[in-house]
């Protein structure tokens, strides 16, 4: 179980943290062991950590208390006044001196320079996201609102707003930085970026040029814009990804997944854009740097998640009481999408297992959604694909079997435009968890690589402090190999 795997590793990198932490207090000698005090009559206040009220004072401890405080109060209002009136006159004395210099020497006297203006930020420094944002919109004036779009560029937003909601980048808590440029948030790499980057992109800016306007004809232009960003990122990191750099390496695997996401995305929420050409280029499978906006692109999308999600694995609880797992939290939400109250008159037909008489000798695998609903509830179910071939057998079966006889038969008719309706339904719920779930198996895959790295590199650093710390300590116990070679003479006599 993966899922179990990645928490015990978390908890041993937590433990480790903290262990390494006591160990170097010990070695520092700044630990001192108490020895617990028992709370006795002598020290029962710093024990119960309390402090005893001290004992009011009597009446004639307040009286001499007032007059001192009285005495005190007028002896310093005496001295106050004795030393306020030396200073005014001493001020008065000094003010006609000044007066009388100023006058003989008004000519040589200078107003003070005034003082200098704050600075701003340094160049180096990174600057606050949402302080980037701002500044980067300020430079698109003419932004339009939702209302002033057009229909295509309405889809491009919702497509955007979608992409930000995922957990690496939501504006919320985003751990890894695609929304503004690099020069923002990572000042120090600026150089090196311009030098291996051509043409800089971030989320900000193409939202802020698609809403301005006239930067974006179509839909595929501003889809490789976005596509363009974890493009950059990918062959920015490249070099570091090689070696093995933590920070390169984790942007480099989070783009090439993002990179891919989008693609997946993009081909799904504007699909009403996308346009039939069987001549074009089709994307297989992977993270490629573009690709055209067209139906056969989608139905190969499709098939890549297919392939990924239906193998998945439902992950099922022990005890029937505890909460679904997120699997089957995903095969509840396929059979719940069915049942919604607008889709009761089409799902009447589907729901028990009620079939005439000779449905048997049409059908070889009669399925019912109270079946599958009993199955998922059973645990019968291993994978994801398990469950969704069931499903999409109900319908499956009621075209089948109504097909022929439609015409003759208004309840065979009604079933068949029905399952027609439900089929299409489930269809969309299926491409909905095949986007997420497709998506989640992705991303937790890369963040158990990342933690194991970041845990193979604190242990690496913990042993060489350890080891630094060693030879600081035993110093007499280093030992210096030296190597003597021994070079023998040639001229060795002969035997005779």
């Amino acid at each position: 179980n993966t899922h179990m795997i990645s928490i015990g590793k978390h908890t041993a990198k937590a433990f480790r943290k903290l262990f390494s932490s006591k160990m170097k207090t010990l070695e520092r000698g700044n630990f001192v062991a108490r020895a617990p005090l028992l709370p006795t009559a002598s020290n029962r206040d710093s024990a119960g950590g309390k402090k005893k009220r001290p004992l009011s004072p009597g009446p004639e401890e307040r009286q001499a208390k007032r007059a001192s405080t009285t005495d005190s109060s007028k002896s310093s209002i005496k001295t106050a006044s004795r030393t306020a009136s030396k200073a005014a006159s001493a001020g008065r004395a000094a003010s006609k001196s000044v007066g009388k210099i100023g006058s003989k020497k008004a000519s040589s006297v200078k107003k003070a320079a005034p003082e200098p203006k704050p600075t701003q930020s340094e160049p180096h420094v990174a600057v606050p996201m949402h302080v980037a944002i701002a500044s980067i919109k300020e430079r698109y004036p003419g932004r339009r609102g939702l209302k002033e779009l057009e229909n295509w560029e309405s889809d491009c937003v919702r497509f955007l707003k979608q992409l930000t909601k995922h957990p690496w980048i939501t504006a919320d808590r985003p751990k890894y930085i695609f929304h503004v440029p690099v020069e923002f948030m990572f000042p120090e790499i600026k150089d090196s970026y311009s030098e291996k980057i051509e043409k800089p992109m971030d989320l900000t800016t193409a939202e802020s040029k698609l809403l301005q306007g006239a930067s974006y004809e179509t839909v595929e232009e501003f889809v490789n814009d976005i596509s363009l960003i974890f493009t950059n990122a990918i062959s920015f990191n490249q070099t570091g990804h090689d070696i093995g750099e933590p920070t390169s390496c984790a942007y480099y695997e989070v783009s090439t997944h993002l990179l891919k996401y989008s693609r997946w995305l993009s081909l799904e929420v504007l699909q009403t854009h996308l346009i039939d050409s069987p001549s074009s280029p089709v994307v297989e499978k992977g993270s490629a740097s573009s690709w055209k906006m067209t139906i056969q692109n989608r139905e190969m999308a499709r098939k890549e998640m297919e392939n990924i999600v239906f193998n998945e694995n439902i992950e099922k609880r022990y005890d029937p009481r505890e909460k679904f797992t997120w699997t089957e939290q995903e095969c509840d939400k396929l059979l719940k999408s069915l049942r919604h109250t607008s889709d009761h008159k089409h799902m009447s037909y589907f729901i028990q297992e009620l079939f005439p008489a000779d449905y048997y000798a049409y059908i070889k695998k009669p399925m019912a959604w109270e079946k599958c609903k009993k199955k998922f509830d059973d645990g019968q179910y291993d994978t994801l694909g398990d469950i969704v071939e069931d499903l999409r057998l109900i319908f499956s079966n009621a075209l089948k079997y109504n097909a022929k006889v439609r015409e003759l038969s208004d309840v065979s008719r009604s079933a068949y435009s029905s399952a027609i309706h439900m089929s299409r339904k489930l269809e969309a719920a299926i491409d909905k968890m095949l986007l997420s779930v497709a998506d989640r198996i992705g991303r937790e895959k890369i963040d158990l690589i990342t933690s194991q790295r970041e845990m193979e590199a604190m242990r690496r650093e913990e042993e060489e402090q350890m080891k630094l710390q060693w030879e600081k300590e035993h110093p007499s116990k280093v030992e210096i190999k030296t190597t003597i070679k021994v070079i023998h003479p040639r001229g060795s006599r002969r035997q005779k």
